[in-house]
Order: C-alpha cells, then structure tokens, then sequence
C-alpha cells in the first residue's frame, strides 16, 4: 500500500494505472509516498555521479522528463517527481502523439509509463525489499484453491499462457502478468500495473480479442490494425486492467502460491520438466529482476561508490545486497509454501494452447 499526492495530468494518468484497492485510503501515513510536484533539494552535502546526486540519506535523479528526489528514512520512503512536458503537453498536441505511440497513448499516457518503467518500479522495489517482499517477472493466477506463478524472462510466454489459464475457466482470477509481487510467506500479491496485450497473445483466441478491441473506437482499431501490418506483432500493445478486460470480479488480491514454474524456450520438440531447488530458481530469479530493473542498479551503483558507508551518503544497499535479498524473499516464500518449484521447457514454436495444456497437465 502506497500514497499517491499531486495533482496534475501527470498525476491523473498515473492513478488511471493503479487499481484503488493498492492506495492507502486510512488516515495514518503510508510507509511509501509518490509526489508529484516542485523538488526541493536538501541542503548539506552531496556528490555528483553522472545524472545521480547523492546525499545523505537520500539521492535526487536528473531525468529528462521526470527529475526525481528519493529519501528514506526510518523504514520510510518518499519519492517527489518533478515534470519538464512543456509543449508537448498540451491537449492538441498530446493527442496527435496517439496515432504513432505502440500502446495508442497519449503525452500524457506516455509519460506516465515513463514514471513506472524509470522511478517507481525501482524504488519500489528498494522498499519492498526493506519489507520482506520483492517484485518477480512473472505471471499469476488463482482459482481459489490452485495459485499459479509463472516466472520467466521476456517473451517466452508468461502473458500468453496467464491468458490462455484465465480464458479456459471463469474460476481463475488474475493477479499479475509482469511483475509479480512475492513475500517471504509464498504469498503473491496483486500487480500496480495494468496487464499489457500484444497480437500475438491474442492468437486464435476470438474471444478475448473482442474484449480486448470491441468497444474501442475506429481510430483505435485502425491503430492496431496498421502498426501491425506495417511493422509486425510486437510493435503494438494495449494496457488495459484485468477487471475491465476479464469482467467484474476476475481479479484477486493476493493468494498462497501452490504451484511455481520456471519457463524457458528451448530448441526442443516437446515440452519436459524436471524440479528445481527452490535456492537454484531463487537465484535466477534474482538475475532476471537485476535485468529487468536495470535502472535500479544504476541508482544502486551510484548511491554506494560516492563514499564510505561511515559517510552516510546514499542508502543502505549495494548491488550485491539487493540481488541477495531478492533470491533469500523468493526461496524463502516458495519453501514456505511447499511450492516444489518445476523448470519447464517449452518447445521454440510452441503455441499458447500448447502451453496451456502442459500447464494443465502439471497442476492437475
């Protein structure tokens, strides 16, 4: 749970992403803060690292677009974000960007992805770290007595198969398909993100394509239709929440995790499986969210090699202490669980109904 204060288009777009029931609506202060407005840098002193300034206690990011100042103190975080759209902001223009933007976004949708892909996925994360939870790259699903989490790098087919999984029964009920949230107890969390659709998980499923499209507007039709023509099935996507996707009702809060994947494409002609340790999937885990949070290293890099850490510049974490308290939450959370983890080859040209049924056939 996390507050959001501001105001603004900025501010608007990004709370379009959230669903409401991740806000922190008590009156009590959240542990985690996102705000949106003037920074003001803190006085003493600080050191300069490329686009990063390092003080102490916090470090203040000079973005193109969204400059940032994060601090941390006491278990607590707050993250203040500037905006430099000037022109490109204005309603006319910002609308003509729809036409050529992948998602069919404008300015302003843009930039907010901006802020979740550059600033919030990473200091939420150092957060969510601090509190014994930590994002996987992974899909996940639950029907109530089965919770699913599929985990893999990029492109292998995570989303594809979540929506494969959520289309052949109204029982499932999403909970991620990027970013996972995982704790040390094997409890999976919803995601603070819309889920993200391209063609090509939508193949041969009619279905699904018309809840996706249907009651889009011609020009946002024309859109997906073009960009794909023009410049193939992965140049287009929809971000869309899973309620108004799915149907009322088909997303989950949270559930304990029964059953863990690891997914790999691999030249093979049929699928196979094996187990895997839960320390051994912990530290590839580990690996791929260093990859997919790239900028978190960057920040990471910079906050330890201004000083000492008897100077007290920076945060209280290195590199290596981030990638080890994600791979420790991860193999703790599936040992608490009894998840008994499977790596899970999938053939290269392996379809999504293909995929589906090997899950099936695993779980059943």
């Amino acid at each position: 749970m996390f507050e959001l204060r501001g105001d603004g288009p900025l501010a608007g777009a990004v709370r379009e992403e959230i669903p409401a029931q991740m806000l922190c609506e008590s009156d009590s202060p959240a542990d985690a803060v996102y705000e949106f407005g003037n920074i003001n840098i803190p006085s003493g002193e600080s050191v300069y690292v490329g686009a990063y300034r390092v003080g102490k206690g916090w470090i203040y990011i000079d973005d193109k677009y969204l400059p940032s100042l994060i601090s941390m103190e006491a278990g607590r975080m707050h993250v203040t974000v500037g905006c430099r759209v000037d022109l490109l902001g204005k309603p006319g223009i910002s609308a003509l960007l729809k036409p050529v933007d992948h998602a069919y976004n404008n300015v302003w949708g843009r930039i907010s992805k901006r802020f979740y892909y550059s600033i919030f996925n990473q200091t939420s994360q150092l957060y969510q770290l601090a509190h014994g939870q930590t994002y996987c790259h992974a899909s996940a699903c639950t029907d109530g007595q089965r919770t699913v989490l599929l985990m893999a790098w990029g492109g292998v087919g995570k989303t594809s198969s979540l929506l494969q999984l959520l289309n052949s029964s109204e029982s499932w009920r999403f909970i991620s398909d990027d970013q996972a949230i995982l704790d040390r107890k094997g409890n999976v969390y919803r995601t603070p993100f819309r889920m993200q659709i391209y063609p090509y998980n939508l193949e041969g499923e009619d279905r699904l394509r018309n809840a996706l499209m249907g009651r889009r507007s011609i020009f946002d039709k024309a859109q997906w239709q073009i960009r794909q023509g023009l410049m193939g099935k992965k140049s287009v996507r929809r971000r869309v929440q899973a309620e108004e996707f799915l149907g009322a009702g088909r997303g989950a809060a949270s559930a304990g995790v029964t059953h863990a994947f690891f997914l790999r494409r691999t030249g093979g002609m049929e699928f196979s499986d094996h187990s895997v340790s839960t320390e051994d999937l912990a530290l590839q885990m580990s690996h791929v969210m260093q990859y997919e949070l790239g900028m978190l290293g960057n920040l990471l890099a910079a906050s330890t090699s201004v000083g000492s850490r008897d100077e007290g510049f920076g945060f209280d974490m290195t590199i290596a202490s981030e990638l080890d308290s994600v791979a420790d939450i991860v193999r703790d959370g599936l040992d608490h669980v009894r998840a008994q983890p499977r790596l899970l080859d999938v053939p290269f040209k392996a379809q999504p109904a293909d995929l589906l049924q090997a899950v099936l056939a695993r779980i059943d």
